[in-house]
């Protein structure tokens, strides 16, 4: 809730409805009732995904803009921490790459689905800045399914607007997923456990040729075994940080984007001589892949390089993969939106849109 300092539930927006197998066999008919009682539900959310994954498709409906399986989780997760909708304002952090509507959606779910009394939206860059007081810096966020740089001076954006890669947190996972196969491990990984696994292993380091000579000439230095709870032994070393290294070097997921660094030293650039000393000492770092270890010191080192004779500061607070969430609750307990809400009651209704296509399959589920 706003006001808090963390919030009470992290939760991937996925959904599973009961009957999307992921098989296309028929089910034993001896176990069909057995299948039942394990599927009593119509929809799974959270972590009772985990129950499911292995039998169910699992659909991330932001990615597909799925917006009735929104509507689901929004339910769900309302009667789960035991909200009144109608009751209650809400804030909304506008995700940095949206699309166009994606706030005229939102309102249409909101205002006329669940009936709240008034909504604000607040774009997540400004959260970030609000929960580090300050109204100037350079944000560098890294999220599952975008890596967005945007650069604020005294609270004015740059006329040229945010800078994105094509290397997500979404296509690290898939990589280290490539280089576990070359491990020849006989296993086949949900997305949730290969994120479990990045998140157990996965670092930068300043320079990979060194690490590289370090491991041909036997260093043990980056080794790290684990275990799965299968029991299932895989034995990391070089894969640890070269999972992660296309944030700096692209091209080894064939990608043709930027290197990480450049792209935050286009953003300071983008602005004038006189204002690229402030925002170079304020680097921010959000979102859950700026938590991977020694993100920070790699950024210092290529950052200075560039930068050899202006100051260069990275900040990467506690608590950064949630620093938009902790910013929009500052914002509200400070009494920093006023009368910025959209009310229900002036709310023009916009024009209707065409139903997702999977509504239809939901609303069959669910019956």
């Amino acid at each position: 809730m706003a006001g808090e300092e963390f919030p009470e539930i992290i939760v991937m927006t996925e959904i599973a409805r009961a009957g999307d197998f992921r098989f296309k066999n028929k089910v034993i008919p001896a176990l069909d009732s057995l299948l039942e009682d394990f599927l009593k539900d119509p929809f799974y959310f959270g972590d009772a995904i985990h129950r499911v994954r292995d039998i169910l498709n699992v659909e991330r409906f932001m990615v597909t803009n799925n917006w009735t399986a929104l509507e689901r989780f929004l339910e769900h997760h309302f009667n789960l921490l035991a909200i009144d909708p109608q009751k209650t304002p809400m804030i909304f952090i506008l995700p940095v790459k949206g699309g166009v509507g994606f706030s005229d959606r939102i309102q249409h779910i909101m205002f006329e689905r669940f009936n709240i009394p008034k909504i604000f939206f607040v774009p997540s860059i400004f959260c970030v800045l609000y929960a580090l007081s300050t109204d100037s810096g350079v944000v560098i966020s890294l999220g599952d399914r975008h890596t967005v740089i945007q650069s604020i001076f005294k609270g004015f954006e740059s006329e040229l607007g945010s800078l994105d890669m094509d290397v997500t947190g979404e296509r690290i996972t898939e990589h280290l997923e490539e280089m576990i196969s070359k491990l020849k491990v006989n296993i086949r990984l949900s997305s949730g456990e290969l994120q479990g696994i990045k998140d157990k292993v996965a670092l930068f380091v300043r320079d990979v040729s060194e690490a590289l000579n370090m491991i041909e000439g036997g260093s043990t230095k980056f080794q790290h075994n684990l275990t799965l709870p299968n029991g299932i032994n895989i034995s990391f070393d070089k894969e640890r940080f070269l999972s992660v290294e296309p944030y700096f070097q692209p091209s080894l997921i064939n990608s043709s984007a930027s290197p990480l660094p450049i792209l935050i030293a286009d953003a300071i650039k983008q602005w004038g001589i006189a204002q690229r000393p402030e925002l170079a000492t304020k680097i921010i770092l959000t979102g859950g892949g700026s938590i991977i270890p020694n993100i920070s010191e790699r950024l210092d080192y290529e950052l200075k390089k560039i930068f050899p004779k202006i100051e260069v500061k990275i900040i990467a607070p506690s608590g950064r993969e949630n620093l938009e969430w902790i910013g929009a609750s500052m914002l509200y307990s400070k009494d920093g939106i006023g009368d910025k809400w959209v009310l229900n009651k002036n709310w023009a209704k916009p024009l209707e849109t065409p139903e997702d296509s999977k509504k239809d399959e939901l609303e069959e589920a669910e019956k």
